[in-house]
C-alpha cells in the first residue's frame, strides 16, 4: 500500500520534466534499501565542497533554478493546450442589435421534451458583448434576459 502511494511522487512526469518530490525537495528520493551508492557520492561531495553552508547554498540555487525550468515548461504546455482548444472555439457573427435564439439547455436532457418539441428558446436581440463569444441578450420588448452571459455556442441567429 505505501509503495503504491510514494510510486505516483517518484515517478518523472513528462509536463515537468522531474517527480514531484524532485520539484519540492531538490533532490531524488533515497530509501534506506538503496543508501550504499548515494552515501559513498555525500562523502565524496562533502570533500568537495569545504563548508556545510556553502553546500546547502548550492543545494538551494539548484532547487531554484529546477522550479523556473519546471515553471517555464509548464507556461509553454499550458499555451499549447490553449491553441488546441482555441481550434475548437466556433466564433459565430453576431453583432449588436441581431435576432438570435437560445438554446434551452434545461429540456435538452432525455425525457424534458418531446420529439417534435423546439429547444431553442425565442428571439431575443444582442444588445452587449463580452469578450469574443460572450453576449448579453434582451427580449424584443426590451426587457434584459434575467440569465445576464450567454456563451456564443448557445446561440444561432433568427431569420424572421
Amino acid at each position: 500500500m505505501v509503495n503504491a502511494l510514494w510510486a505516483d511522487r517518484l515517478t518523472t512526469k513528462k509536463s515537468i520534466g522531474m517527480s514531484p518530490y524532485q520539484l519540492v525537495y531538490g533532490m531524488d528520493v533515497v530509501f534506506p534499501s538503496s543508501l550504499g551508492v548515494p552515501v559513498m557520492k555525500i562523502i565524496q561531495e562533502v570533500h568537495v565542497e569545504p563548508k556545510d553552508v556553502q553546500r546547502r547554498i548550492n543545494q538551494t540555487i539548484q532547487l531554484q533554478q529546477s522550479r523556473e525550468e519546471v515553471y517555464n515548461r509548464t507556461q509553454v504546455i499550458q499555451e499549447n493546450i490553449k491553441k488546441i482548444f482555441g481550434r475548437r472555439t466556433k466564433f459565430d457573427d453576431f453583432n449588436i442589435g441581431d435576432q438570435v435564439l437560445r438554446w434551452d439547455s434545461w429540456r435538452e436532457d432525455k425525457g424534458k421534451h418531446g420529439t417534435f418539441d423546439n429547444i431553442w428558446k425565442e428571439p431575443y436581440i444582442v444588445h452587449a458583448f463580452k469578450g469574443n463569444n460572450a453576449f448579453f441578450l434582451k427580449e424584443l420588448n426590451g426587457v434584459e434576459i434575467p440569465r445576464g452571459l450567454v456563451n456564443g455556442k448557445m446561440l444561432k441567429h433568427y431569420i424572421s
